[in-house]
């Protein structure tokens, strides 16, 4: 499978998207709401731009060898399969339209910095200290992953 980044170039694909989400979408796999998944999506962005953290989940070696895995061998991620922490699953507001518009202006601040600063580290839980340009391979399929889930 191609890589899929989250930057300057696919940002509008991604923005379109994120568009066509509605409150009553209805998921095809896992368990998460649409607004859930759009709280879920906005604290990566947020751990990503280094505005909130969570302990180390792994040692380094093993972050990097899933990270490794998740990027490059299977970029094409379980359907409802895979079950993470609470604290990366925040509960949502109620309103629909206000998260969205949260997780895109955290999305829109990522792609800035990604740009900007494509070699600043930051740390992931799950994956070690990552350079922006990662995060920006890692979210991109993330991201992607989360719009299929709800058929857009």
């Amino acid at each position: 499978m191609a890589k899929i980044y989250l930057n300057q170039e696919t940002l509008p694909g991604f923005k379109e998207r994120i568009g066509k989400l509605t409150p009553d979408a209805e998921r095809k796999f896992g368990t998460m709401t649409v607004l859930a998944m759009m709280r879920h999506m906005r604290n990566v962005m947020e751990t990503a731009l280094g505005e909130t953290s969570y302990p180390k989940q792994f040692p380094e070696f093993l972050g990097k060898a899933a990270f490794f895995i998740s990027t490059e061998v299977f970029t094409n991620w379980p359907k409802g399969k895979l079950k993470v922490p609470s604290f990366w699953t925040p509960e949502p507001g109620d309103n629909f339209q206000e998260e969205r518009d949260l997780w895109l202006a955290s999305v829109d601040k990522f792609v800035e910095k990604v740009e900007d600063e494509p070699q600043v580290l930051v740390r992931n839980p799950f994956f070690g200290s990552l350079t922006m340009k990662q995060w920006s391979l890692m979210n991109g399929i993330h991201v992607d992953h989360h719009l299929k889930q709800f058929n857009v």
